[in-house]
């Protein structure tokens, strides 16, 4: 970048025709938008990632005047500030020679951005020279688009002044994240304990920003894993990290991470927990937006008649000018929204199947075949108590239970309350009617979510705690009754 500004200033440059063609101001970019643009990113946390880019330049500029006074003379802050960002955008990372750098090409630097990508660039050390190379064909008078990779629209927008209206990849994946911020609380009893033998451990700072996408990948992990600790009671915490004071005073060590040891529930009461906290975050986040997420669509979709000065004729136009910095502000926000809206969803799912309980259920009942059959059917069915047999967003559970209309069979009306002439009501234990709802319940989830995360997180997670929790109380129940013999 220095190279570019120093070099600028030559009127006999080699690289003279090119600096002539770069655009003058890069107005696109949130650095340099005004007040009433960064507006429209009010609640958004780029609005926080714009200060820190600007302040780390003005930072690095001062510190080279500091070095070489001279420099202020050529350049200005706000020279600085563009070069930075024309660099930013436009270089292209490659290995020249054996040796990784990044270069700024001439011409390459206009291509535009498409996903999935249509073209691939290298650098060719035969002919020392920079290629592009079509992956698909391309008609003659087409656009040629380079793709500047599988990226969220706030890297999108922060570092090429665009954003992706559906910033969706050809598997369904949607880049776009929000960072959820975790902090340890000082009102928590064990706040000493947790900070000394596990925050200071993995972090320095007193806050942790892990940015979540749509998907259970590792960043997802870690957030659940430091829910799960914060909220973790004595036991709970120090069934993962089992190392105290005394223990490392004495020498002994544990090899265990106390984040992995946390990837899954510690208990259904420690994942209740964990999951109102991280509702109230995303509730938090929600909140600071002026506008909500369906007005923001709204607008988006909104579209305004207008007069075709060619043809005369009307058409319809959008709204909100494409690829205006308001539009892209709002492409950034309504973003932002969709990832905050999808965990308050995952949060609801996850919390309705750690409240189940058995007497939340009539009881469990036994639609039979009719007598002329050779195989007696038999299907339970069951109904969390007020629930209707064909609303709510899941499939209800009668057409996953098992319940039938067809013909031999007679189907249970209202809330599942049986013809008494073909059925009888089965006077079944609370541990196994539990045990039957949870996995009715997993099956409703399959059917009626479209993201994969949402089941998968109630099968690996949820599903597996409740059983393995009802386990455990099924044995303290067993061991509290019995009675050791008396021996004479």
């Amino acid at each position: 970048m220095l190279y570019v500004l120093l070099d600028m200033t030559s009127e006999n440059s080699f690289f003279r025709p090119y600096y002539d063609i770069l655009p003058e101001t890069l107005e696109c970019m949130p650095v340099f938008w005004t007040e009433e643009e960064l507006d429209y990113l009010k609640g958004s946390y780029l609005c926080m990632q714009i200060n820190e880019r600007l302040a780390a330049v003005e930072e690095d500029y001062e510190k080279i005047c500091a070095l070489a006074p001279d420099f202020a003379d050529i350049c200005s802050l706000d020279k600085f500030k563009w070069a930075r960002c024309m660099v930013c955008s436009r270089n292209f990372g490659i290995t020249c020679n054996g040796i990784k750098t990044a270069v700024l090409v001439p011409y390459a630097d206009m291509l535009n951005h498409y996903r999935p990508r249509e073209t691939k660039w290298q650098f060719e050390d035969v002919s020392q020279s920079f290629t592009i190379t079509c992956l698909q064909s391309i008609a003659v008078g087409e656009q040629i688009y380079d793709s500047y990779g599988q990226k969220s629209n706030h890297r999108f927008l922060l570092n090429y002044g665009f954003s992706v209206e559906n910033n969706v990849e050809p598997d369904g994946y949607c880049p776009n994240e929000v960072p959820i911020t975790v902090n340890l609380s000082r009102d928590d009893a064990l706040f000493e304990t947790k900070f000394k033998q596990w925050w200071i451990k993995e972090s320095h700072v007193q806050t942790r920003r892990i940015r979540l996408s749509m998907t259970d990948d590792e960043r997802f992990k870690a957030v659940m894993s430091s829910l799960r600790i914060i909220v973790a009671n004595a036991n709970e915490f120090h069934s993962i990290v089992p190392l105290s004071l005394a223990n490392a005073s004495a020498g002994i060590h544990y090899h265990r991470n106390p984040n992995r040891e946390a990837m899954y529930p510690l208990s259904t009461a420690n994942e209740l927990k964990s999951l109102y906290l991280f509702r109230s975050i995303v509730d938090d986040l929600i909140s600071r937006y002026p506008t909500t997420y369906t007005e923001d669509l709204e607008m988006l979709n909104s579209k305004n008649v207008e007069i075709d000065p060619v043809t005369g004729q009307e058409q319809s136009v959008p709204s909100i000018q494409p690829f205006s910095n308001r539009r892209n502000a709002l492409i950034q926000i309504a973003g932002e929204k969709e990832v905050l809206h999808f965990y308050l969803h995952f949060i609801e799912v996850g919390l309705k199947m750690l409240h189940l309980r058995s007497d939340m259920f009539p009881p469990t009942v036994l639609t039979m075949g009719n007598s002329s059959s050779n195989n007696n059917s038999i299907s339970l069915a069951m109904a969390p108590r007020g629930e209707s047999s064909g609303g709510g967003e899941m499939e209800s559970v009668d057409s996953v239970a098992g319940v039938s209309g067809s013909s031999g069979k007679v189907e249970a009306e209202g809330n599942f309350l049986p013809s008494a002439a073909v059925a009888v009501t089965v006077a079944a234990s609370a541990q196994d009617d539990i045990y039957i709802k949870l996995e009715n319940m997993l099956k409703r989830v399959e059917k009626a979510e479209t993201n994969p995360m949402v089941y998968n997180y109630c099968k690996n997670h949820v599903y597996h705690i409740r059983i393995q929790d009802e386990r455990k109380q099924e044995y303290l129940k067993r061991t509290a009754d019995y009675t050791k013999p008396t021996i004479v």
